[in-house]
């Protein structure tokens, strides 16, 4: 059965999946280069189809029930963080605290996109589509592909993530616990917990009291960042401040919620989720406030697990939706003696539940078991190469030599910061190797050095390491529990781990968000982390994702070669050649 799933919203994404195969996944946002882009997925859903191979659609999934026509008309989180604050206090204030509802639309109408897929839908603004917009979809979803209304159903948001938490895991046979929370789904809920077993799952707990998701969206604005972008920013500072948590700025997250067993109950709700911790939080500095929130997150699911196993006595857990990209907390799972294994799938925010909703079939019941090795699901670099290298050679800018693992070491293991634009690139926003920028990873001054080449990061964020399957155990600690394939959890480094990981470790924690390789996974990035081994005794790499900065990740070679030409980078390593500057 060959099954289309399609995520129209904040970086809006498709996947494809025939029987129980995963054949094609991918962002919108790679196709247009504008970063987090939920424009209707055009693109997407034409490469996607393009793997069926001219086979019919039997059955396309939407992921989620509800749609916001306001958000989309907008493109409202893709707005500058000047103009969502200014969204604050002139909608949000006086609805909250003076009881009046402003018209959205045109508070916003200057932010209109009336050109987007379909014209002909969003050229005529309507308030009336306010309320049709979600029954809308399946018009505009059969316009697009050209397949009947009738072969087009929505998937509830949270079985999506669950779906995806699940079937990807290694307990499809076992029984589990299988966890989401998020900001927001469909009539509000944003925590459910299921049991799965033998390929089904049984959803006994939903909840919209768990704001924990929310409350860290609103408090990265508070901060001056950008919403459902740059949490992970949060996450990244709250470890310079862990020594000193301050106990007033936690206790105003705390005072919100409290868990009865596993359910989610308030102790004293939030009017809103911004003025209310704007106040509270006034005066507090802006490391302390992300210590406190980070600390409180962690508490909270940490506790909810715990409490949940212990009335449960089901030990192995899964754990999906926007929260479990919180790696530090999903890190943390990983101490708990009540926990025996864990599954953190990757990229288990929005952007996974096309996959998700793809996964839903219950026509034929033995394709309820996917086959989902790896996260490399998009467009294939090495298809354009022999063109690309043509052209490339004529450019006296440049040299191209030979590729083999042995050389592209040696270069690493004297300093040089390459890309890699190799094979099908990853799906979701973590690199994994194939569209990476890699170096040596055990010189601290590597992430100044890449930082000023390329990636202008928060002095505060730290980068992350690929570290071979056979070194896992002796850099990192408790993978045991959970082998990371694709940068899902922080693990505690090792003593040697830190000597050899230092340029990709938390500077104040000496945590790292690894990726665990085996050779069965990427045998070629394998074997080049492997030759890196032999010259210098490390069985790893850094490894970030290959773009700009404000940019998304680069899909083909010439995105790839416009990152070259533009950064501080050394060279770029494609599948047979290495591109160097001269």
């Amino acid at each position: 059965m060959n099954i289309l799933g399609i995520q129209w919203g904040d970086t809006a994404t498709v996947a494809a999946i025939k029987n129980n195969k995963i054949l094609a996944a991918i962002a919108e946002e790679r196709f247009t280069r504008k970063k987090n882009d939920m424009s209707f997925p055009l693109n997407s859903i034409k490469f996607c189809i393009d793997s069926f191979k001219n086979e019919k659609i039997d059955l396309i999934t939407i992921a989620s029930r509800e749609f916001d026509y306001v958000h989309t008309l907008t493109h409202l989180y893709s707005l500058p963080v000047s103009e969502i604050l200014k969204l604050q206090y002139n909608y949000y204030y006086p609805l909250f605290y003076q009881g009046k509802k402003k018209n959205l639309l045109l508070i916003l109408k200057k932010h209109w996109i009336k050109n987007q897929y379909p014209k002909e839908y969003w050229s005529k603004v309507n308030k009336q589509k306010i309320k049709t917009f979600s029954h809308d979809l399946k018009k505009i979803v059969s316009l697009a592909t050209k397949i009947p209304e009738k072969k087009i159903i929505h998937i509830e948001h949270h079985k999506c993530h669950a779906n995806y938490g699940y079937y990807t895991s290694p307990f499809k046979k076992e029984k589990c616990l299988v966890f989401t929370i998020d900001g927001s789904g469909d009539r509000g809920i944003n925590a459910t917990i299921s049991v799965g077993k033998n390929g089904v799952l049984k959803k006994f707990y939903e909840t919209k009291n768990c704001i924990i998701g929310r409350i860290y969206s609103y408090i990265t604005l508070l901060l001056g960042m950008r919403r459902l972008e740059h949490e992970y920013k949060i996450m990244g500072l709250a470890p310079y401040a862990q020594e000193k948590i301050d106990n007033v700025a936690y206790k105003v997250f705390d005072d919100c919620l409290k868990l009865d067993g596993f359910k989610f109950k308030f102790k004293k709700k939030p009017k809103d989720s911004y003025f209310h911790f704007e106040r509270k939080l006034k005066g507090k500095r802006f490391d302390i406030i992300a210590a406190a929130l980070q600390q409180w997150v962690e508490d909270m699911i940490i506790k909810w697990v715990k409490n949940t196993i212990k009335l449960k006595k089901i030990n192995k857990i899964v754990f999906s939706g926007g929260v479990s990209m919180n790696a530090k907390a999903m890190g943390k799972l990983l101490e708990l003696k009540e926990v025996k294994s864990l599954w953190v799938p990757g990229a288990g925010q929005d952007d996974s539940i096309c996959i998700g909703a793809a996964m839903e079939n219950k026509i034929n019941k033995k394709d309820k078991f996917f086959d989902m090795k790896s996260l490399y699901l998009g467009s294939d670099a090495n298809i354009e190469e022999l063109n690309f290298i043509i052209k490339i050679k004529k450019n006296i800018k440049y040299r191209v030599i030979k590729y083999t693992p042995n050389i592209a070491a040696k270069y690493l293991s004297e300093g040089r910061v390459l890309g890699r634009c190799v094979d099908r690139m990853e799906f979701g926003p973590r690199s994994l190797g194939n569209r990476a920028i890699i170096a040596d990873p055990r010189k601290i001054e590597t992430k100044e050095l890449i930082n000023k080449m390329i990636k202008k990061r928060d002095f505060w964020m730290p980068f992350a390491p690929t570290v071979l399957d056979t070194f896992a155990k002796k850099y990192l600690k408790n993978t045991h529990k959970f082998c990371s394939y694709h940068m899902s959890v922080t693990y505690n480094t090792t003593t040697i781990g830190y000597q050899n990981l230092k340029a990709a470790c938390h500077d104040a924690d000496k945590t790292v968000r690894a990726q665990i390789l085996t050779k069965k996974i990427n045998q070629k990035y394998y074997e080049l982390i492997a030759s890196f081994k032999k010259r210098t005794n490390c069985g790893a790499l850094l490894n970030t994702s290959f773009n700009l900065h404000g940019y998304p990740v680069v899909r083909t070679l010439n995105d790839s070669f416009y990152v070259l030409a533009n950064s501080g980078l050394d060279g770029i390593i494609t599948d047979n050649y290495i591109i160097l500057k001269k």
